[in-house]
């Protein structure tokens, strides 16, 4: 038997079988779920006689006079509406049913936006809303939709669940959290997000809300963060090795690389597993704090293991370490690399190495995870572009030891405040610094194809200097849909035309993976002057003597990939150039992005503009990423709101871990009511 705010949506007047099943597409199945269905915008009231060109605005008035006309676009049905301050023409197109609808003297609501129409200020196609509650009100809720429902009848029925279900509201935080964070209790919350007096009600009813939600969404955050505090390694204070390795590395760590490597240490030298995110620009110098902290590991009599998602990533890897690592001369933090294509007899050494502990630094892929590896103590597990690999890889890695510390880290440039909802239940050390000596990249926007030979003309110039060049392209082969120019069709033409007399390679992601190492390492060796290629090469690619990239329809890349791409260039001492070639024009959106790209080299600025641009939701793809289902994505973008929730959930777990003392019991059911299907609580006893 279903009780209060627990109802099926089906059972409220006016909803029944059919639209419950419409409603359910927006997450409503319940009156709970309609209560908490938040508007996506408001629109104020406004007076006939205080419209402007362009307003969307609500307006409320009588119906003075009515008249079909025709046009070349069909039918329109006029409606001139009097609210005492003007008179407003709304236009219908091809409604034929609003003929005779109204009677003159009608009182109606429309909501639009106002425009030039016949020489006069109109709303075309408005909606119409004839609910006499909409009068009283200075502004009006606009939810999202889905085919076959329409605003009147979600705010319809958003007032009748009103009017039967408002006593069973009950509060869902304690009065000392309410109090302490200035917010609205819970029934004045809800009547101000949907029938709210002024723009300032609203926004105090979506704070109340979004706190609350973030604030039981960071209790669970915290108590995983609290379950994965198990006993771990204690490594040694110190590290000899890595005052070696510095004494002979010729620069200087940067302030950020000396406070991550602090935060790393510290945890390293407690008694828990560490389990921490580093998060680093490209560039910033995140492979030589992965070495330092191997190196502690080794010395505390441990192994270390770093997994990359590809064996061009792992080698490059292995290449960097083993130059670095031989001028510590000794045998015990001399690398090995292990991928699939390491032959037979050299893994089956390489894995008895493992086994005896001779090898304390082991490079690979996800050949780490075989079943024949077997480590004597691995102390370390890094993982580097975490995001490339999946959950149980991760935890295979893990499990190959007896509670390692974990480092994941990532070139991707997080905003803070989703670094703080996705990584909620990991410490978070961000590189966020360039070593000295590197100069950024100069990024030019070439728009049309008129430029194209000034653009090759000057990549030549370059290679004939001695350096080397990319060039990008976003599709392997000729769409017909997008028109653009493939990374075959490209090569072809590029290799037997202006660039007929340098060698040119060609590397996409539909080639076998020995042939894409083998193309990178010919690249890499300078072997290969220019290489046309798709985005495989967006990440860990490191080719200090290319310095220029020249991207081919920039226009269909996102900000992070743009940023991705240009980030394997600059890498060495020489300026590097990174060319955007896009047509004349295109849209709105892929404008902002050029133009943030062409004039930004910051990551995490890039990535703060990018979350502003696209929205939380596609920043990295909601389903995939961990963000978490929100009533309103765009609260993971309220920084200050998170910080707050996230501090009151860390002073509420300290005292109450488990949520069993009697005050609590409300921030209990309030989190089992929410998330039941997602989380197990145990049970009061």
């Amino acid at each position: 038997m279903y009780e209060g705010l627990d109802t099926p949506i089906q059972y409220l007047k006016g909803v029944g079988p059919v639209r419950a099943e419409l409603l359910a597409k927006l997450g409503v199945n319940n009156i709970r779920d309609l209560f908490y269905l938040v508007p996506r915008r408001y629109v104020k009231r406004k007076y006939i006689g205080n419209l402007s060109y362009g307003d969307e605005a609500y307006v409320w008035g009588r119906v003075v006079y009515q008249e079909t006309k025709f046009s070349r676009k069909g039918e329109i049905v006029s409606l001139v509406i009097d609210d005492g301050t003007g008179l407003l023409e709304c236009g219908f197109f091809n409604s034929p049913f609003l003929k005779d609808k109204f009677k003159d003297g009608d009182e109606i609501g429309v909501i639009g936006k106002t425009t030039f129409f016949a020489r006069k200020l109109q709303f075309i196609n408005p909606e119409i809303d004839t609910d006499r509650g909409l009068a009283s009100l200075p502004i009006i809720p606009v939810y999202p939709l889905t085919s076959g429902l329409r605003q009147r009848y979600i705010r319809k029925i958003t007032r009748l669940g009103f009017e039967r279900y408002i006593d069973d509201i009950k509060e869902t935080l304690p009065h000392d959290i309410i109090s302490s964070n200035n917010l609205c209790s819970l029934p004045t919350a809800l009547r101000c997000l949907h029938f709210p007096k002024s723009v300032e009600e609203a926004k105090r009813a979506r704070e109340r809300l979004g706190f609350e939600e973030l604030f039981l969404f960071e209790i669970i955050m915290q108590k995983r963060r609290l379950e994965k505090k198990k006993k771990g390694i204690r490594f040694k204070g110190g590290c000899g090795y890595a005052r070696t390795l510095l004494s002979y590395l010729g620069f200087d760590f940067t302030k950020a690389q000396r406070r991550v490597l602090w935060e790393i240490f510290s945890d390293m030298e407690s008694p828990y597993q560490m389990h921490r995110l580093l998060q680093g620009d490209v560039g910033s110098g995140k492979t030589i704090v992965a070495t330092i902290c191997m190196l502690k590991a080794v010395e505390s009599g441990h192994q270390a293991a770093l997994m990359a998602p590809t064996e061009v990533l792992a080698e490059q890897h292995y290449f960097v370490l083993s130059h670095l690592l031989s001028n510590l001369k000794s045998d015990a933090v001399t690398p090995y690399l292990l991928t699939g294509s390491t032959p037979a007899k050299e893994r089956e050494e390489i894995f008895e190495k493992i086994r005896n502990g001779e090898a304390g630094i082991v490079i690979g892929t996800h050949a780490l995870i075989e079943e024949g590896v077997e480590f004597k103590s691995l102390g370390l597990c890094v993982i580097d572009e975490q995001h490339r690999f999946g959950v149980m890889q991760r935890l295979a890695l893990k499990e190959k030891g007896e509670y390692p510390d974990l480092l994941v880290m990532t070139a991707t440039p997080i905003p803070r405040s989703l670094s703080l909802t996705l990584y909620g239940d990991l410490d978070v050390s961000v590189l966020d610094e360039l070593p000295a000596g590197r100069k950024p990249v100069i990024t030019r926007w070439v728009r049309g194809a008129g430029r194209r030979t000034n653009v090759y003309a000057f990549t030549r110039k370059k290679i004939d200097s001695g350096r080397q060049t990319y060039i990008v392209y976003p599709l392997i082969e000729e769409s017909e849909k997008l028109d653009l120019e493939a990374a075959k069709e490209g090569y072809e033409k590029l290799k037997g035309g202006v660039f007929k007399r340098y060698k040119v390679g060609l590397l996409h992601g539909r080639m076998r993976g020995r042939d894409k190492d083998e193309i990178m390492r010919t690249f890499r060796d300078g072997e290969i002057q220019i290489l046309i290629t798709t985005t495989v090469i967006e990440v860990g690619v490191d080719v200090p003597n290319a310095t220029v990239m020249v991207i081919e329809h920039a226009e269909r890349f996102g900000l992070a990939q743009l940023h991705q791409l240009r980030g394997r260039i600059g890498r060495g001492r020489e300026q590097s150039y990174c060319i955007l070639l896009t047509p004349q024009r295109m849209g709105e959106e892929a404008e902002k992005r050029l133009s943030v790209i062409e004039n930004e080299n910051d990551g995490f600025k890039i990535a703060e503009k990018d979350l502003k641009i696209r929205g939380p939701g596609e920043f990295f793809g909601t389903r995939q990423s961990g963000i978490p289902e929100l009533s309103s994505p765009d609260l993971i973008m309220d920084t200050k709101l998170l910080v707050r929730a996230r501090d009151e959930a860390v002073r509420l777990l300290e005292y109450d871990p488990d949520l069993q003392k009697p005050e609590n019991d409300i921030i209990r059911r309030s989190i089992l009511t929410r998330y039941k299907d997602k989380i197990v609580l145990t049970e009061a006893g």
